[in-house]
């Protein structure tokens, strides 16, 4: 099954490397399938760990993501929509690692006139527990800032395009302070989920570990390094390989050393 997957993202890099620019638009712009290549073994060859299947629905809008791991269930997330809305009122991911006792997270989401988050309410059931966490977000020019459950508040600065250029997360329950800094620096090509309807759900403060195709922004990661007031966590560098109209198709990433490989395909609809 490895052989065979490696065939396929072999060939899809070799595509995306050598294909006419001119038919670029007719390839599609939405997100199909999402591949990541890792080095798992050690031994010098990237083997294909995860594969991501995007699935719509009549209007174009984002229904769910799946996950599969080195071939087996993972995780999902699925989108809910009001009525005709673009934006998901709810996203629920489901992490099926721990079968038969999945665990899911269930978002609600809330907007202002600017279809940007004010609200995240997130209710988190495992095997042992359920609780509820809500993260208010509010705006000033070239700042974001988020509450969450009064105890966590993050402060971001963003840069012209909306994105998370730096950020600073303070805990204040236990021992107060800052617990993790964020710095990114991106591109100005559009990330592959930028026009899609589920880039609000994902545009999230940094959590300490952020991979690149789990938070969403307007463009991409070149550079990012998180860590905490004693030392660096992860710093990670990006470069690409675009269609003429800017998508990614191929992400080379170097995380804390380690090569990775993100292939993305489109389609129409």
């Amino acid at each position: 099954m490895i052989k065979q997957l490696l065939f396929v993202c072999t060939t899809l890099l070799f595509v995306s490397c050598s294909s006419d620019d001119s038919n670029d638009q007719d390839l599609g712009i939405y997100p199909d399938k999402i591949y990541y290549l890792y080095d798992d073994l050690g031994i010098g060859r990237m083997d294909t760990m995860e594969i991501v299947t995007v699935l719509y629905d009549a209007q174009k809008r984002v229904t769910k993501l799946e996950n599969l791991y080195e071939g087996l269930r993972f995780e999902e997330h699925r989108y809910f929509y009001n009525g005709s809305e673009q934006h998901p009122s709810k996203t629920v991911h489901v992490i099926y690692e721990a079968d038969p006792y999945s665990d899911s997270i269930v978002t609600f989401h809330s907007y202002d006139g600017n279809n940007r988050k004010t609200k995240d309410s997130v209710e988190i059931h495992t095997q042992f527990s359920s609780n509820t966490v809500v993260t208010n977000y509010s705006y000033a020019p070239g700042y974001m800032y988020g509450n969450t459950t009064g105890n966590i508040l993050d402060t971001a600065t963003l840069d012209a395009n909306g994105n998370i250029i730096h950020n600073k997360k303070y805990n204040y329950s236990g021992t107060p302070g800052l617990s993790f800094e964020s710095t990114f620096t991106y591109d100005n090509k559009p990330h592959p989920f930028a026009r899609m309807s589920n880039f609000q759900s994902h545009n999230r403060f940094p959590l300490g570990e952020t991979f690149y195709w789990d938070k969403f922004s307007a463009n991409n990661f070149l550079t990012q390094v998180e860590s905490t007031q004693t030392h660096v966590l992860h710093e990670v560098q990006y470069n690409y390989i675009y269609r003429s109209d800017g998508l990614p198709t191929t992400v080379n990433e170097t995380w804390d050393g380690e090569p990775g490989r993100w292939i993305f395909t489109y389609k129409n609809l």
